[in-house]
């Protein structure tokens, strides 16, 4: 009687921490971040939408100064562009426009590289299990570049990022998963012009793999609900 009781308990036990490993398993951390590509002393975009986190650049680049690293820390990964320049053109945005509007962060700085065409990121510090969204938004300048988003499982995708003169919203270029790291890059494949990107939507998504101390309450649990319906059909 007495080893059944106690069976019943370390039932009881291991099944509230089934419970609690499964819920812990169930939850995926989702997390948007909001990009601003901009130089020293930039004016903050304020027009963020709701869930987004708004993320300013550790090292960005002066005004018209080629790109030196500039970073994005997006949680425990980040987003270091290794090629680019930084304009500011805030003479294309009307007067009086608001910095909670779209079409200011779409008119107010872009990230771009007139001379070769390209700007080039590295986004790492995932978890393998993460899946990462891309979405960028273009200047009003009259040209589509195209984002390349390399490394991930499912393989290369691209987009071309129309411009939108009325800055009315984000491009999508896609989700990858299945590494740690993955390279970005803009172009406009030796066409010419500006491929210009005055902002980005990073959505990682983390989904880690269960720890072994995890996958162990499992199995105990597992074993102890087993050995309660042994003994009562014994």
């Amino acid at each position: 009687m007495r080893s059944k009781r106690f069976i019943l308990i370390g039932a009881g036990a291991a099944m509230a921490a089934l419970a609690a490993a499964g819920a812990g398993l169930a939850r995926a951390n989702t997390v948007t971040y909001g990009l601003q590509f901009a130089p020293i002393g930039y004016t903050v975009y304020t027009g963020w939408g709701a869930g987004v986190t708004p993320v300013q650049a550790t090292n960005p680049p002066p005004f018209l100064g080629s790109d030196n690293g500039a970073s994005f820390t997006l949680g425990s990964a980040a987003m270091v562009f290794s090629n680019g320049t930084n304009y500011n053109i805030q003479n294309a945005i009307a007067s009086g426009t608001p910095t909670s509007d779209i079409a200011w962060l779409n008119h107010a700085f872009y990230l771009s590289n007139s001379s070769t065409d390209i700007i080039t990121a590295t986004i790492s510090g995932l978890n393998v299990g993460d899946s990462v969204d891309f979405q960028f938004i273009e200047s009003f300048q009259p040209f589509s570049p195209t984002v390349t988003i390399t490394g991930g499982s499912g393989g290369t995708i691209s987009k071309s990022i129309a411009s939108s003169p009325d800055g009315s919203a984000f491009v999508d270029v896609g989700t990858v998963t299945g590494n740690t790291q993955y390279g970005v890059s803009s172009s406009l494949n030796g066409s010419g012009g500006e491929g210009d990107l005055s902002g980005a939507l990073i959505t990682i998504a983390s989904n880690s793999v269960p720890e072994p101390a995890t996958l162990g309450l499992l199995a105990a649990a597992g074993l102890a609900i087993l050995l309660v319906k042994r003994r009562k059909t014994t």
